[in-house]
């Protein structure tokens, strides 16, 4: 059983680099900065964010308080770059991320939703999630982007005003696979 995903992350420009624990309950990323006070114990054991250093760093200005069940925690709201890389030799270790839609299960592997980029002879490996983070009565909600689109054809039939609206789904095939598509995704049958 998981019981909480962390990696890597750089922030600013360029890029300061921290071991993080992914919050999958929000979006929001908290690391302490320069400024955290000498008496906090978490400032004593991790790499501190430096703003100065950063040539893309923007303060808001807004304090906060948020209080947490082991703790409390407490600054000044900043918006800053964000680089998130998969480490591309761990794709085979990676778990298969499923979607529960209409009583069908939808599976991605890390194949899928992994976007491996190559320019200039740098390889990178990019994270096809993101986090979208909507208050009600709109939120919270999924949006399903490229990673799966990609993966799934998808068949939007509007109906008419006695059936409705319906999507159909089904697992492409990859290009190259076979059949009479001339490198073009196939649907094929879930059963």
């Amino acid at each position: 059983m998981d019981v909480q995903y962390f990696g890597e992350i750089g922030l600013g420009t360029p890029p300061q680099n921290f071991s993080v624990v992914f919050d999958t309950g929000s979006s929001n990323l908290w690391v302490p900065s320069k400024r955290c006070h000498f008496f906090s114990v978490p400032c004593w054991f991790h790499h501190r964010f430096n703003p100065k250093a950063s040539s893309s760093f923007h303060p808001n200005g807004t304090k906060f308080a948020i209080q947490y069940g082991t703790g409390r925690l407490a600054g000044i709201l900043s918006k800053d770059k964000l680089t998130y890389l998969v480490r591309c030799s761990d794709i085979p270790k990676l778990p298969s991320v499923s979607f529960l839609l209409g009583g069908v299960w939808f599976n991605l592997t890390a194949q899928d939703y992994v976007i491996q980029v190559a320019r200039a002879g740098v390889h990178l490996c990019l994270s096809g999630f993101q986090a979208l983070d909507m208050p009600p009565p709109v939120g919270p909600l999924w949006i399903l982007g490229d990673v799966f689109l990609g993966t799934y054809v998808t068949v939007f039939d509007r109906g008419d005003t006695n059936s409705g609206a319906r999507v159909g789904l089904a697992r492409a095939r990859p290009r190259g696979a076979g059949g009479r598509g001339g490198g073009r995704a196939q649907a094929q049958s879930s059963g």
